[in-house]
């Protein structure tokens, strides 16, 4: 035990020694997670949100549509998600752009208005997007798609509407209060009964959304003869329901890739010791390996664990979102870092040669990590990852467990994903001590 205990000490005081590369591998997850949370707005204190869009518009048609715009514009709703910006001409436009001001630019052509109210075919609104940019311009693209889709059901079925509502305000006509006021409220009374023809069919909608949870019956019968009942649940559930943080969601998978580097780089000293034949003079004293590997594992699960309240710590100051579930939490971080020991150790075994490793090992945690939605969420990977090779993935096992434990704790199984992974850390760490072992025997000193 004293001989345990004398190479563990050695190994952190030499990494106390030279912290430089654990210091980078913990600083790269935090800057990762900060510019990919910032580009989508993701503010700390659970106020994340994708940040409103930049698009600029040019009105060469001075129309009524555009007017609705301007007025939408002020509006906090609207403003939160667009934030338009009303320029006199494209060259002003292409400048914005060029300098990153704009992420698209809406172009209404002249006489538009004009041509639509009395149904004209060949109607076009011109959408610049920003080249430098992909997201937002996409999203640019798809709102204008919504408009002309919904610009086509106005018009094809209020066309005579339009175009009398459209002649009514008109800037060139003489107004006459009464008349015209009298002519747009049997405007609006007739566009009324249309709609209330249409009800049935619009509201409610024949396809809706909801979620459906198990509760007692006599719950639901008190929820049904008294609807205040409901209510007040409803606001005690919104109230205990706990806030999505962008930030937080990229840092929790990133914490799962960068801690397997940073156990690639603590197990890859067996390398070392190999070399400087450290392995060999253990074997003179002891005939078993299992000892030595055994300390080696236990540096990197004590360095892993470290590394991961640092980047929790750094992580939730910077960021501004908070941790519960202390002790699952603590849970899950201890299984992974016996698991990313020993698997991170099998594969420095496999790999036979340090080069070798430097490739392969880098390799290996970037497939796992990006099928596991370390990177990005699951739902957008391929059909045949999420089925086949997502659910295999040990960075999926963490990650996925570590977010539902924080923002849905009543779904998690975080006692079962801890036992598989001590589960695959220990079948790994056996494995890894028998091919070394092989290794040594064989006389292999790479």
């Amino acid at each position: 035990m004293y001989l345990f205990w004398t190479l563990l000490l050695k190994d952190l005081r030499r990494i106390a020694r030279n912290p430089l590369p654990l210091v980078i591998l913990l600083a790269i997850p935090l800057v990762i997670s900060t510019l990919i949370g910032s580009a989508f707005g993701g503010g700390g204190g659970g106020e994340s949100q994708i940040s409103p869009i930049r698009l600029g518009v040019i009105d060469e048609d001075d129309s009524i549509f555009s007017r609705f715009m301007r007025g939408a514009a002020g509006q906090s709703d609207f403003s939160d998600r667009i934030q338009l910006t009303f320029l006199e001409n494209r060259e002003e436009s292409v400048e914005l752009i060029q300098d990153g001001e704009l992420s698209a630019v809406l172009i209404i052509p002249k006489g538009f208005s004009e041509s639509l109210v009395h149904g004209e075919d060949g109607l076009k609104l011109e959408l610049i997007k920003n080249p430098a940019e992909y997201i937002y311009p996409t999203l640019a693209q798809e709102g204008a798609e919504v408009v002309v889709t919904a610009l086509n059901v106005l018009v094809r079925n209020f066309e005579k509407d339009l175009r009398e509502l459209h002649g009514l305000l008109e800037e060139e006509r003489e107004f006459d209060f009464f008349r015209d006021m009298v002519a747009i409220t049997t405007l609006l009374e007739r566009t009324k009964n249309r709609l209330d023809t249409a009800a049935i069919y619009i509201n409610p909608p024949l396809v809706t959304y909801g979620r459906e949870e198990d509760s007692d019956a006599s719950s639901e019968l008190s929820a049904e003869t008294d609807p205040t009942i409901g209510d007040l649940e409803a606001e005690k559930e919104t109230k205990e329901e706990v806030e999505f943080n962008l930030f937080a969601y990229l840092l929790i998978g990133m914490v799962g890739m960068f801690l397997l580097m940073i156990a690639d780089n603590c197990m890859r000293d067996l390398y070392k010791e190999t070399r400087n034949r450290t392995l060999e003079r253990f074997r003179t004293m002891r005939e078993r390996l299992w000892q030595f590997i055994a300390v080696k594992v236990s540096y990197t699960v004590i360095v892993l664990l470290l590394s991961f309240v640092i980047l929790i710590g750094i992580g939730s100051l910077a960021f501004g979102f908070g941790w519960s579930h202390y002790l699952p939490t603590l849970a899950l971080a201890i299984s992974y870092c016996i698991f990313g020991a020993g698997f991170m150790g099998l594969i420095a075994a496999i790999a036979g040669k340090e080069r070798r490793a430097d490739m392969l090992n880098t390799m290996i945690v970037i497939f796992m990590s990006a099928v596991g939605g370390a990177m990005w969420p699951t739902q957008n990977l391929p059909p045949f990852v999420q089925k086949y090779l997502t659910p295999v993935s040990p960075v999926y096992w963490f990650s996925d467990e570590l977010r539902v434990l924080q923002m849905n704790p009543e779904q998690s199984e975080w006692l079962a994903t801890c036992s598989l992974l001590v589960g695959v850390g220990i079948l790994t760490i056996g494995a890894s001590s028998s091919i070394f072992r092989f290794r040594l025997e064989r006389g292999i000193k790479e």
